[in-house]
């Protein structure tokens, strides 16, 4: 925990942008948290895997977590995304997670991604993209660029659906549903 915790610190407060850096602190605080059973370290390990991108760790989540919508988001294509029915959002389990901001209100978008689209308007992008303006972390505007495809393809913007999916049009996992847009 004191590893996440120190990676936390050097993102956030002293604004490290070593990526490399930071990505080996957060992949040893999730190797070190892998044996333990416990609901914060779970919690934490999918907070991190949140944070670096690695989804298929975030497919594992329970309902009551507060990632498992994240697992269901970024693992599933947009046409299996929104087939999918989720169990109420009420009593997700919160407690003890230290996480950034901007992954915050990512969790909360997708809160409502899931639970009441019609309150996920063009604020929220704005909100997350304002977030962005000073950070240069990949990770953070792909993850980004899927939720607005996604979400302008709901609204029918076919035209920033498509600039939103050519962002991410060579990323390793988004980039197959972007191609097929």
């Amino acid at each position: 925990m004191l590893e996440y915790l120190g990676a936390h610190y050097l993102e956030i407060n002293e604004q490290c942008t070593n990526y490399q850096s930071l990505s080996e602190q957060f992949g040893r605080a999730f190797g070190y948290l892998q044996p333990f059973p416990f609901s914060l370290a779970q919690q934490t390990r999918y907070s991190i895997a949140f944070k670096m991108n690695w989804f298929r760790q975030l497919a594992e989540a329970p309902e009551h977590s507060l990632f498992f919508w994240t697992g269901q988001f970024f693992v599933n294509n947009y046409e299996k995304v929104v087939e999918i029915v989720l169990p109420p959002t009420g009593g997700r389990q919160t407690q003890g997670i230290i996480i950034d901001y901007f992954h915050q209100e990512f969790l909360e978008a997708l809160r409502l991604y899931y639970s009441d689209r019609s309150v996920l308007k063009y604020g929220w992008l704005v909100k997350l993209e304002s977030l962005l303006s000073s950070i240069s972390n990949r990770n953070y505007t792909d993850k980004l660029a899927l939720l607005k495809a996604r979400l302008f393809r709901e609204w029918e913007e076919v035209n920033q659906a498509r600039q939103a999916y050519r962002s991410i049009r060579n990323h390793p996992i988004f980039g197959v549903e972007a191609r097929g847009f």
